[in-house]
């Protein structure tokens, strides 16, 4: 979805028309025919940013090699609105589906070196561009006859795009989506990242939760010390296990952002264990699965 200077928005669709590995790290971007205009900064950014995502997940280990053409009409792009484009783009070109094939994709969004801005409050946020309600509309009309379709567009703009789309006719297969981070639509197309992580690392005096497992470190011995607790107490006839400690001892973080990721992906524990765990995995979704008793106050 490309703007013009004169707020002209065009479909335009985008093919990789070439995607190699070779010896060595980095990306190397190019266009055909060749451009130099922000839509190759869009696709320097977006790429950059990708690289290191498929690389830190261990998904590429090598350099790359990418060559883009833009089909249709010349358009002299007035902004970086196709950053998070570029970004999916060669991450699902790279990142095999687990399950179903991805869906046709359309997105606009800006992000910065970092995959995104940070708010006052620390989080990762999509940057917001001009035209989306027009953008939205235009690959909206374009992915009519996909067979499934998701267009992307900053949180930011949810409220207008919405307010659009009650009076549009949108197609029942073109799902609108808008997200916060280039972390959140990954996690869209059924992609969760392991070990990058794109938001604000420092957590200050919260907690850690699932989401933050890429950068929960130390606890190795414990972690592999109570899944095999679990494993014991369960053959036992007896499951489950308390974790007690002092206030702010880390009980939260340990169960929230090492414990679960672990039982959900054993990769890194002993082969038996791994076994035992795999034997009937279980969900992310078990993320949602935590609770607090709460007691009411002036109660006995």
């Amino acid at each position: 979805m490309l703007a013009g200077a004169d707020g002209s928005v065009t479909a335009s669709p985008l093919v990789i028309r070439e995607l190699r590995e070779s010896p060595g790290e980095g990306l190397s971007v190019h266009f055909r025919p060749v451009r130099k205009d922000l839509l190759f900064e869009s696709a320097k950014i977006g790429g950059h940013l990708a690289y290191r995502i498929l690389t830190g997940e261990g998904v590429v280990r090598s350099q790359l090699w990418v060559e883009y053409e833009v089909q249709g009409p010349h358009v002299n792009v007035a902004g970086r609105s196709a950053d998070l484009l570029f970004a999916l783009a060669l991450i699902t070109a790279k990142w095999k589906a687990t399950g179903d094939p991805y869906p046709a994709i359309a997105a606009t969004g800006v992000l910065d070196s970092e995959g995104a801005s940070l708010s006052a409050d620390g989080t990762a946020v999509v940057h917001p561009v001009r035209y989306t309600v027009e953008k939205v509309a235009a690959a909206a009309r374009a992915l009519e006859h996909e067979a499934d379709a998701v267009i992307f567009y900053p949180q930011a703009d949810a409220e207008s795009v919405a307010d659009w789309s009650r009076g549009a006719q949108v197609p029942a297969h073109v799902r609108l989506q808008p997200v916060a981070s280039l972390d959140e639509a990954l996690s869209v197309l059924g992609i969760e990242l392991r070990k990058v992580y794109l938001r604000n690392p420092f957590r200050g005096l919260e907690h850690f939760d699932y989401e933050h497992r890429s950068i929960f470190f130390g606890r190795e011995t414990e972690i592999h010390e109570v899944c095999r607790q679990l494993l014991r107490r369960e053959a036992a006839g007896a499951p489950g296990l308390l974790v007690e400690g002092a206030s702010g001892s880390g009980k939260s973080s340990f169960i929230r952002a090492g414990l679960l990721p672990t039982l959900v992906d054993p990769g890194s524990q002993s082969p038996d264990v791994q076994t035992a765990l795999r034997s009937r995995p279980i969900c992310p979704s078990v993320r949602h699965a935590i609770w607090r008793r709460v007691v009411a106050r002036g109660r006995r």
